[in-house]
């Protein structure tokens, strides 16, 4: 699922409605600013053109109408849902009483809960690529402590091996301070 690229916060000139006032309610997605007797609209723009979703007083009541046309009409890859705070009962129940006003409620309220299992299964697919990547970084750095082990191994036993001279002479070069501990540690050893 892509984000939508109209956002509550801005308006799109290309998505203003149809009709009545083409006034973007600023901050809220199909709702747009009403005539004398209401004072919102909710208007939807779909691959078919234009829908009204009805008028409203209540802006609270006008998101959320909004938010079902947003999810009924298959625009929430276009629409970002708008939050919808206390809306008032009386509006919206006349709302549901139109039509198929009740059903398309329903249709909205099973598309909204697949879209939140459906965001739920990537949360947990990124959470669960999240801890393959950790694992997998874990699993490096056990590889690179241990490459280290058999680094030291083996330089211990070059240095063991190697005349008391050389290795004098070796302290005397510029060498890594680890090797340089290494070297003074088998001489130290060795007296």
């Amino acid at each position: 699922m892509k984000r939508p690229n109209i956002l509550r916060t801005s308006t799109n000139n290309e998505l203003v409605g149809s009709g009545d006032s083409s006034s973007w309610v600023q901050g809220r997605n199909c709702v747009y600013h009403g005539s004398s007797q209401h004072q919102f609209r909710v208007s939807i723009s779909t691959e078919v053109g234009w829908k009204n979703y009805g008028y409203f007083q209540d802006l609270e009541v006008a998101s959320y109408v909004a938010n079902i046309a947003i999810l009924c009409e298959g625009c929430e890859d276009k629409y970002q849902l708008n939050s919808v705070g206390d809306k008032d009962r009386n509006e919206l129940n006349s709302w549901r009483i139109r039509a198929q006003n009740s059903r398309l409620e329903q249709k909205a309220r099973s598309i909204f809960n697949k879209l939140q299992e459906q965001l739920a299964q990537i949360r947990e697919q990124e959470r669960a690529l999240q801890e393959e990547l950790k694992r997998k970084a874990d699993i490096s750095r056990a590889e690179k402590e241990e490459l280290r082990k058999k680094k030291d191994a083996e330089e211990m036993a070059l240095i063991a091996k190697a005349p008391k001279t050389i290795l004098l002479d070796l302290l005397q070069s510029d060498i890594s301070g680890d090797l340089y501990r290494k070297i003074r540690a088998e001489i130290d050893n060795r007296y």
